[in-house]
């Protein structure tokens, strides 16, 4: 039988080509390997399947064949005449009128995935390895200056292949709004794929699918299958070729992390669609993360197709390149460094540093294989991300959350009338991911305000948040969501990773899961234990807790905790793994005045006095972590304060002076004001 390798470009067809080759014309004592035939006329390489060394020059160039490629639909499924009169030449000789191909001939193409079809209605005998790869190895080995759409010596199929696209696929791209070759490769891989597996679902006999993700985990089996699909002994194997680099190899990395991550639902959708059809089966998630470490430990090179204007050919860019390095130096912005800059922290990195919750994930995911039933139905999931002038982090905020493993019903992002271009980038978020809903303030409300007004429209029954300069670990929603287990009682957490400017750690909360509400309150205003970020929780429970404090600018979060703590009847429970990365490498809020420390504790904790009244304890404690701020004379009142009170067991009167705190309490920038509100609330107490 005759042999068509097909791939979609940067798949590792060449090093099939060589191996397949070699033993082919081996078992026929001799025959043809023709390479590439829509552009190349080598010889050589006919005879011997050998690419090592090529010239791949002008010189090589086949006429006819880039005619054909350029006069023939990219998509063909049937006889067409000038295709046809190319096939027979290239499995020739044979009749014009003859149905099958000699036996000793094999080509390779990656321009011919869509053509697939037609080669094998002309040879009746043809049969071919369908080689597929994911989209961002894909992807990132074409930004290598090289455009799927214009390969070499002929011009840009770009325009060709919308149309017919839109009209196989009622795809509805519009060229015009495409905006670089790496958005022009996502979708040349995507429909190509899409074309090769349909063709092998509709000849499962005569095609045989081959993920390079599964060649590469066991290519000995794999290649011993694909010489029994295409008639070679595997005695004709040879094995050294294995470690043969074929082609040319990609050692960096073209893509930074940002746009490995927005690839990430094409990810999914090419191992969702190679598991459907039970050719290969890979977890998206894993592999991705996999990947992400992979290109984080790699150098960083800008390629010119991402920032140029996407019209030229491969040979173009080349020669565009070369005149860069002439007159610029090396391309390559370092993203690293743009990255420590605008202090970025991106999913990768946060990876590398803190792992991404494997052990914990591969645990619960074992507890959940044993349990019981799961209920009939399962609580949708909100996650809100907050914004305000995080033009440099939001996106890869967003970013860690579309890449969790367990995906969110609803993303709100509610942005607080940003001023740094926040809103323009949002606005395109949204547009290019559909399960985002955008909340734009049309005046600045406060983080309070901004976070309770979402939360309230938000109509899903479990809630989480983010601050759109923190990200989410992987794993985080799958491992609180799990957690809850369907719950409507019950708050899950995870352990915090934390950005500092010396040395990153995990701040572990674990000691609040399961404690009594009088254990967790006890911490919670003592701060003994690090506070738990971003917790998941029953929207019933969100308005049972009333809520943020609107008219809080600080510590709003720490007080709505003590009060969800007791509206959760179930407890707080601890997820086992890693949920948000904090960035406190910009102190934000905690790099104020000690006063403003002391004063909004304070106020947090007379906001909830009354519901506190009965854990005494976990009151006395709050104000002995609100005094640690204070100055020296006010500390030792407040100390003379606390003393009393824990002698006297009668907090009436306390809970009274610290009512009138709060319902007198000044919460502007004025230090003196602040202070004075402190000086009240110490002369009040004492007052009897």
């Amino acid at each position: 039988m005759a042999i068509l390798i097909s791939g979609i470009g940067r798949s590792g067809t060449t090093t099939l080509y060589e191996i397949i080759g070699k033993a082919l014309l081996a078992q026929h004592g001799g025959g043809r390997c023709v390479y590439e035939p829509y552009l190349w006329n080598i010889p050589e390489i006919e005879s011997t399947a050998d690419t090592h060394g090529q010239p791949f020059n002008v010189g090589q160039v086949g006429l006819f064949n880039m005619t054909v490629h350029c006069n023939t639909p990219l998509f063909l499924s049937n006889h067409h005449m000038l295709h046809d009169a190319w096939l027979k030449r290239v499995f020739g000789p044979a009749p014009a009128a003859s149905q099958t191909a000699p036996d000793n001939v094999m080509a390779k193409v990656i321009r011919g995935a869509g053509r697939i079809e037609a080669a094998l209605t002309r040879f009746e005998n043809l049969k071919v390895i369908a080689v597929t790869r994911n989209v961002i190895d894909t992807v990132n080995s074409g930004l290598g200056l090289f455009t799927f759409y214009g390969d070499e010596f002929h011009p840009s199929d770009k325009h060709r292949f919308v149309n017919e696209v839109n009209s196989l696929f009622n795809a509805n791209l519009d060229a015009s709004k495409i905006k670089n070759e790496m958005e022009w490769s996502v979708l040349w891989w995507h429909y190509f794929t899409e074309a090769s597996i349909r063709t092998y679902q509709k000849f499962p006999d005569r095609v045989m699918l081959v993920p390079y993700e599964k060649y590469i985990k066991d290519n000995s089996g794999i290649m011993k299958q694909i010489f029994k699909f295409c008639g070679i002994k595997d005695t004709h194997l040879d094995t050294k070729l294995f470690s043969n680099d074929a082609g040319p190899r990609t050692s960096v990395s073209y893509l930074d992390n940002r746009s490995i991550e927005l690839m990430n639902d094409e990810l999914e959708w090419y191992f969702t669609r190679l598991k459907n059809i039970d050719v290969y089966a890979q977890d998206s998630n894993q592999f991705r993360n996999a990947l992400l470490q992979k290109y984080n430990k790699r150098k960083y090179v800008q390629s010119l197709l991402l920032t140029e204007k996407p019209d030229h050919t491969a040979v173009m860019w080349r020669i565009k390149l070369k005149n860069c390095l002439a007159h610029q130096g090396r391309v390559g912005n370092a993203s690293g460094k743009e990255a420590a800059k605008q202090k970025i922290f991106t999913v990768a990195q946060a990876m590398s540093e803190f792992g991404a919750n494997e052990t914990a994930l591969a645990e619960m995911r074992k507890k959940q294989f044993i349990k019981a039933t799961p209920p009939s139905k399962k609580p949708t999931l909100g996650v809100l991300i907050t914004n305000f002038n995080n033009v440099s982090t939001i996106e890869e905020s967003i970013c860690s959350v579309l890449l969790q493993s367990k995906k969110p019903d609803l993303i709100v992002v509610a942005d607080d009338c940003s001023t740094d271009g926040s809103q323009a980038l949002l606005k395109k978020l949204a547009a290019r991911h559909k399960n985002i809903q955008l909340v734009l303030r049309p005046e600045n409300v406060g983080v309070a305000a901004n976070r309770d007004l979402a939360i309230r429209d938000m109509n899903t029954d479990y809630i989480t948040t983010l601050d759109g300069d923190d990200l989410f670990l992987p794993g985080k929603l799958e491992l609180e969501y799990s957690t809850l287990d369907g719950s409507t009682d019950k708050v899950a957490f995870s352990n915090i990773a934390l950005l500092n400017k010396t040395e990153n750690s995990i701040m572990d909360t674990s000691a609040y899961s399961g404690k009594p509400t009088a254990a967790i309150l006890q911490m919670l205003t003592s701060r003994s234990a690090p506070v738990p970020r971003d917790m998941m929780f029953p929207k019933s429970l969100f308005t049972i807790a009333e809520g943020f404090d609107v008219a809080l600018n600080m510590y709003e979060d720490w007080a709505f905790k003590m009060r969800l703590m007791l509206a959760a009847k179930g407890g707080w429970i601890w997820s086992g793994g890693i949920g948000t990365v904090y960035d406190r490498r910009n102190p934000g809020l905690s790099g104020k005045e000690p006063i403003f420390h002391a004063h909004g504790q304070m106020i947090a904790l007379a906001r909830n006095v009354r519901l506190l009244k009965a854990y005494p304890t976990a009151i006395l404690a709050g104000l002995r972590t609100a005094s640690s701020h204070l100055g020296k004379e006010n500390k030792e009142r407040m100390s003379r304060i606390i003393t009393k009170y824990e002698r006297k067991g009668d907090f009436d009167r306390l809970v009274v002076c610290l009512e009138a705190l709060w319902n007198g309490a000044y919460v502007g920038e004025d230090v003196q004001k602040r202070r004075a509100d402190i000086n009240q609330f110490i002369f009040s107490i004492n007052k009897q």
